[in-house]
């Protein structure tokens, strides 16, 4: 494709932006012409990641570039975005592909917005500020960002991981010790989560860390909960969606409550009778999990099935050509991620270059391939 084909392109896209940002701000979300408009856009931008991975626009006073292109506009329309910008303090932005509707969607209302929120980056839709520093030596724009230039996101740490691993103790815990188990906790645990999954930028640094051998089971929870939702988000999941997915997460190894500690933390390999008693977990965290009655029946399916894997063998072993649901499969993914990235009594943590290429080894196989070509690309952020 030409240069002038692709400038075209993507002024076509700014001036479909543009008006969609103009419609959203004027008429309710559910209108058909704001609707109709944010489609459009969708798909303008569909078309541009056939091309390119990232689409950055960068506003140098008054022009705006892309991959160091100046844009020259018809009409109006590029003024009046570059004109957004500035009010929103926003020098350079960057869509990934990957993007899904619905991030667009949350993105352009809150642009939109009379009295927006601070625009975030996320993976998907990066912004920030240009510096000098953005520039080489030949005078061009550099595409990578650092992260000292983008617009800070907001410090979820302490709510993101720690309230939520305290909580997520004691509510194993209580659950070990008195044989109930309070979802009223887990429910806010996932609350939390899905309050802050836009905010995620960076899913590793968020993974809670392990200081003892007995923490394993509440903190692997809580770590394959926001590596699920951050996968599931990325792939479109939303709303009660992706509420129930990371229930369902957080609840996925509640078996092992029911296995001895001697056997969990063993330090020797573990006899084929210990094997037995440890896999049976799947199908004893599926028989609780069926009595509860406030819980997406999600839960039941993925507590029964994350241990099965993609080609169909793994445990328990179900006949009749069962195939796993797709929830499942990426909770398989990011538990085991956890697992070789954690020390354990029996051996050392797993780097992650290591780990992931023992997942890669693995695909096709354990994994299902699209999603842990996605898992990968989430966990590189």
């Amino acid at each position: 494709m030409s240069q002038d084909s692709i400038h075209d392109d993507l002024c076509q896209f700014i001036a479909t932006l543009t008006r969609t940002i103009a419609t959203t701000s004027i008429l309710p979300p559910d209108h058909t012409q704001a609707t109709s408009c944010i489609k459009e856009t969708y798909a303008h931008l569909e078309q541009l990641f056939k091309l390119r991975k990232e689409i950055t626009f960068v506003l140098l006073k008054d022009r705006l570039v892309s991959d160091d292109v100046m844009l020259v506009f018809r009409g109006t329309y590029g003024n009046t975005f570059m004109n957004i910008l500035r009010r929103r303090a926003i020098e350079r932005i960057t869509f990934v592909s990957g993007l899904s509707l619905d991030h667009l969607i949350r993105f352009i209302r809150n642009i939109a917005s009379l009295n927006p929120p601070a625009i975030q980056s996320t993976y998907f839709i990066k912004v920030g500020k240009v510096k000098i520093g953005d520039f080489n030596r030949e005078g061009t724009i550099m595409s990578e960002y650092g992260e000292e230039d983008l617009i800070p996101v907001v410090d979820i740490t302490t709510s993101l991981i720690r309230e939520p691993k305290e909580m997520g103790i004691g509510a194993f815990e209580k659950f070990k010790t008195k044989g109930i188990m309070d979802f009223d906790v887990v429910n806010e645990i996932t609350e939390t989560f899905l309050e802050n999954i836009y905010n995620i930028d960076a899913p590793l640094s968020m993974l809670a860390s392990l200081k003892t051998a007995n923490e394993y089971t509440y903190t692997h929870a809580i770590n394959v909960g926001i590596l699920t939702m951050c996968q599931a988000e990325s792939l479109g999941f939303s709303g009660d969606h992706l509420r129930n997915i990371g229930t369902a997460a957080i609840l996925h190894d509640i078996g092992k409550i029911f296995i001895p500690d001697r056997i969990l933390l063993k330090a020797d390999t573990l006899t084929p009778e210990e094997r037995k008693i440890v896999e049976s977990h799947s199908i004893k965290g599926a028989r609780y999990l069926i009595k509860m009655k406030r819980l997406p029946r999600l839960t039941i399916l993925v507590a029964l099935e994350h241990h099965i894997r993609y080609d169909g063998s793994g445990y328990p072993e179900i006949k009749g050509g069962w195939e796993t649901n797709i929830v499942s499969q990426m909770i398989s993914i990011a538990d085991v991620f956890d697992a070789l990235r954690t020390r354990r009594p029996y051996r050392e943590p797993m780097t992650l270059e290591e780990t992931k290429q023992t997942l890669s080894k693995n695909s096709g196989t354990q994994f299902n391939p699209f999603l842990l070509e996605r898992f990968l690309k989430i966990i590189e952020r």
